[in-house]
């Protein structure tokens, strides 16, 4: 068996979300675009609600990987995941594992920030989260092809 650890910051993941839902909030085809960037793009004072959005995001990320998962904390700010995967996992998928994981978060925080914000970009988020997690538990299973030695 191999391990993994994976460490990412919630301030990583709140800065990379106040991009989305400004970019989110700019592309939109209002009229009013002040009035839609104003209300969907995330600002310092939403970091509590923000934070109980992270723990229910790590939460499901725990839930769904529950087979590889042999420890996690996200209690702090951040999130730290020991994962247990095969003795033939490709050690060159973890750098695009942490990626996905650290997509998911962003979107899965995104979808229930706009289900407030703007209902009609949530499902699209919804959608696109539950697409990550699914690469990322995917990456999970993926083996190397065997290698037969020649003497």
């Amino acid at each position: 068996m191999k391990y993994i650890e994976l460490a990412i910051r919630n301030a990583d993941i709140f800065k990379e979300l106040a991009k989305v839902t400004a970019y989110a909030g700019a592309k939109s085809d209002s009229d009013a675009l002040a009035d839609v960037v104003d209300r969907v793009a995330t600002v310092k004072e939403d970091d509590e609600l923000l934070s109980r959005y992270w723990e229910m995001a790590c939460s499901g990320l725990v839930d769904r990987l529950k087979s590889f998962v042999t420890g996690a904390d996200f209690a702090g700010d951040s999130l730290t995941l020991q994962l247990e995967v095969s003795g033939s996992y490709d050690d060159s998928m973890t750098p695009s594992l942490r990626t996905d994981i650290f997509s998911y978060l962003v979107a899965d925080i995104a979808a229930r920030w706009f289900r407030i914000a703007w209902q009609e970009k949530a499902e699209a988020y919804i959608v696109e989260a539950d697409r990550l997690l699914t690469e990322a538990e995917r990456k999970l299973y993926h083996r190397r092809r065997p290698v037969r030695k020649v003497n």
